[in-house]
C-alpha cells in the first residue's frame, strides 16, 4: 500500500502501528491499483519502490513470515548470516521504537518476537521493575488484535465468542452489558483446534479496571468509566487471557495495556488500593515512589502549526491515532495514561490545526519534542 507525500509515493504497510488493516480509500491510503492511477506509475515500478522500503522487514508472496523475514536468524544463531540491510533496519526499529532500550535488552525483545513470529513494529516495551528478580526487565505490551492475529496465525483458533458479563448475584448474561453499575466479571471462550473444550478467559472489574489519584481520591481512568466503553475494555481483558490460556506457545507472557501491572504509574485497580498496594516502584530505576506524580506542565517553545513544517518527520512508525501515541509516550516515561492524555491536550492546544487535520504529522511533533525537551514539558530524562 502507498500514501502521498509532496506528490510522490510513500510505501507503507498494510496494518497500521495497533495491528488495524488500513483501507484502502484511494485519499489517504493507496492500494497497488489506485496507486498507479493516482501517480502514473507501473506496477513494476511500484512494487520496486515498496520492496526498497520494506523489502528486509516483510515478506512477499514467496516468503513465509514475516517476522522471521526481519530476523532470519534461528533461536540463538549468529548475527554473522544476517544481511547487511537486515542488520541495518533492526538498529533503525531499534533507534526509533525503542531508544529506551539498551544493547542487551532489544537483543531480548527480538529474541522474544523471533521465537513468537511477532512482529516488532505492533508492539511497545515498557521497563518493569520485577520486585521477584529485583531486576529491571523489558515486559511486551501489545494490542488485543495482535494476539488475536497470532492465534489466528497458527490456523487452529476456530472461534470467539463476544463476552458475556457477570453481576453482583454471580448472574452471568450475553453482550451487551446494559447494567447502571460496573459487571463484576467478563468472560470470553474460544474454540481451538485439537481441544475437546471450548478455552475461557476470564477478567474481574476489581482486578483490571484502572483507577488515578486525583485530590486525595481515586477516579476512573476515562476510558474505564462505563459510558466511555468500560464494559468493552473488561472484555477485551478477558479475551486477551483466553488467547494466552489456548495458545501459551504464541501468546503467553504478552499483555494488553490495560492489563499491566500498574508498577511506576500512580494508577490503581480496585483491587490495590483495597489492600494498600504500596509501596510503589519506579518502572524506570526501580525506585520508590512515595508523592503522587504532578501532571506535567508545558513551557516549551512556540511551535509551529504548519504541516508543511514538519511533514518531515513522519515515517511508518509513526502513531496515527490517539491510543497509539499514548503507547508511545508511555514507553517514553512520560507517566501515566492520564498524564499522557493531559500533555496531548496541551499540544493540541499549541497545534489545533495538526490536531485536527493532520493527527500523524502531530504525532510526530508531540513525540520530537518530548525526546529532544523533556524537562522543558515536565518529564525527566
Amino acid at each position: 500500500m502507498f500514501k502521498e507525500r509532496n506528490g510522490q509515493p510513500w510505501p507503507i504497510l498494510p496494518h497500521d502501528q495497533g495491528g488495524a488493516e488500513r483501507v484502502a480509500d484511494g485519499v489517504t491510503a493507496f492500494n497497488l491499483a489506485q496507486a498507479q492511477t493516482r501517480f502514473n506509475l507501473s506496477a513494476e515500478a511500484l512494487i520496486e519502490e515498496w520492496r526498497a522500503v520494506w523489502g528486509d522487514l516483510v515478506p512477499t508472496e514467496t516468503t513465509e513470515n514475516r517476522p522471521d523475514d526481519l530476523f532470519p536468524t534461528a533461536g540463538g544463531a549468529a548475527q554473522a548470516s544476517t544481511p547487511a540491510m537486515v542488520l541495518a533496519k533492526q538498529d533503525i526499529i531499534h533507534a526509533v521504537r525503542f531508544p529506551h532500550l539498551d544493547a542487551d535488552q532489544w537483543e531480548y525483545v527480538k529474541d522474544d518476537c523471533r521465537r513468537r513470529s511477532l512482529d516488532p513494529r505492533l508492539v511497545w516495551v515498557k521497563i518493569e521493575f520485577n520486585e521477584e528478580t529485583q531486576k529491571r526487565e523489558p515486559q511486551i505490551i501489545t494490542t488485543i488484535a495482535a494476539l488475536r492475529g497470532l492465534a489466528e496465525e497458527t490456523g487452529r483458533l476456530l472461534d470467539e465468542s463476544l463476552p458475556d458479563y457477570c453481576d453482583e448475584d454471580g448472574v452471568w448474561t450475553p453482550s451487551p452489558w446494559l447494567g447502571t453499575k460496573p459487571p463484576v466479571a467478563a468472560r470470553v471462550s474460544i474454540e481451538v483446534a485439537g481441544r475437546s473444550n471450548r478455552v475461557y478467559g476470564i477478567a474481574t472489574w476489581k482486578r483490571c479496571a484502572q483507577y488515578f489519584e486525583k485530590k486525595g481520591t481515586w477516579e476512573l481512568l476515562r476510558h474505564w468509566k462505563l459510558e466511555h466503553g468500560g464494559a468493552e475494555q473488561l472484555g477485551k481483558c478477558g479475551a486477551a487471557d483466553a488467547f494466552r490460556r489456548g495458545f501459551t506457545e504464541k501468546c503467553g507472557k504478552i499483555y494488553t495495556l490495560d492489563e499491566m501491572p500498574v508498577v511506576g504509574r500512580r494508577t490503581r485497580t480496585a483491587e490495590e488500593i483495597e489492600i494498600g498496594a504500596a509501596p510503589v516502584f519506579n518502572g524506570g530505576t526501580g525506585e520508590v515512589i512515595e508523592t503522587e506524580m504532578k501532571p506535567p506542565t508545558v513551557t516549551a517553545p512556540v511551535l509551529i502549526d504548519d504541516p508543511k513544517a514538519h511533514w518531515q518527520l513522519v515515517d511508518d512508525t509513526t502513531p496515527d491515532g490517539v491510543n497509539g501515541l499514548i503507547l508511545a509516550l508511555m514507553s517514553l516515561d512520560v507517566g501515566s495514561r492520564a498524564q499522557c492524555e493531559t500533555l496531548i491536550a496541551l499540544f493540541k492546544e499549541k497545534l489545533p490545526r495538526l490536531a485536527k487535520t493532520q493527527f500523524q504529522i502531530f504525532a510526530a511533533v508531540v513525540l520530537k519534542e518530548i525526546r529532544e525537551r523533556p524537562a522543558a514539558y515536565g518529564v525527566a530524562a
